[in-house]
């Protein structure tokens, strides 16, 4: 089933409000109303204390007007869409906001058709977002299982080969990974050391050269932390044998 995007809505009108809400059938195109506000200040309080995915904000509202508290929900969670809504006399206003990061902008007097297009248009482009992200996090990973013996691999140079934020692939990558950047590529360069122990005769110094570990000791390390037992015990008992049941597995 597919995740609703939950629906703040925001007028200091209430007729505007009832309106919108009676007159686009947000259900059927995957939008779920789950609070409205009738001013800004009031509306960034609730935006804080539950999970908002839209928030659809007139422009021109008492106590906070719609620009600024578009500008403070990006502050408090920049994946937050917001959409707002203005009259003629501001759509300059309206059209300038698009720097801060407003999805969009709706003419007022409300045209269901314009609403239902922005909506629909609003899931196309967070449909394609999360499509490239999951591609990105891919691409990392194929990029560091190619680049093991590579010893200063790390979330800033994964970041800069890519061009994106360290710290939006930090959140990325441990949201669609279930773990952290640093946590994994540990255990893929223990899951390669086991290979190589399981295949070849090198030495240990040479096994932590081939997966990216400069120091043969920091190699000992992370291989007992990871499996829970030693590179030698590991050798004495388990090396060649097939269906092994030991430790902590590791699966990629």
């Amino acid at each position: 089933m597919t995740k609703m995007m939950k629906v703040l809505i925001v007028d200091d009108e209430y007729l505007v409000r009832e309106l919108l809400k009676r007159s686009v059938d947000f259900k059927s195109i995957g939008f779920e109303i789950v609070a409205e506000a009738s001013d800004g200040a009031e509306a960034l309080e609730l935006v804080k204390e539950n999970r908002v995915d839209l928030v659809i904000a007139d422009i021109n509202m008492p106590v906070m007007d719609g620009i600024t508290l578009c500008e403070e929900i990006k502050k408090h969670d920049s994946t937050i869409n917001t959409i707002i809504l203005t009259g003629y006399a501001d759509l300059d206003f309206a059209i300038k906001s698009i720097h801060i990061g407003v999805s969009d902008f709706l003419l007022k007097p409300i045209n269901v058709t314009e609403v239902q297009e922005a909506l629909l248009k609003l899931i196309d482009t967070t449909t394609n977002e999360v499509e490239t992200k999951s591609k990105l996090i891919q691409q990392v990973i194929n990029w560091l299982a190619g680049n093991l013996e590579n010893k200063n691999l790390s979330l800033q140079l994964a970041a800069d080969y890519f061009f994106v934020n360290n710290c939006h692939l930090s959140r990325k990558f441990k949201k669609e990974m279930n773990d952290t950047f640093k946590n994994y590529l540990i255990r893929l360069r223990i899951s390669k050391a086991k290979e190589l122990l399981d295949t070849t005769e090198l030495k240990n110094y040479e096994i932590a050269e081939k997966i990216g570990i400069a120091n043969p000791n920091y190699f000992s390390y992370y291989f007992k932390r990871t499996m829970n037992i030693s590179i030698t015990e590991y050798k004495n008992r388990y090396k060649g044998q097939e269906n092994k049941d030991y430790g902590q597995k590791i699966v990629f």
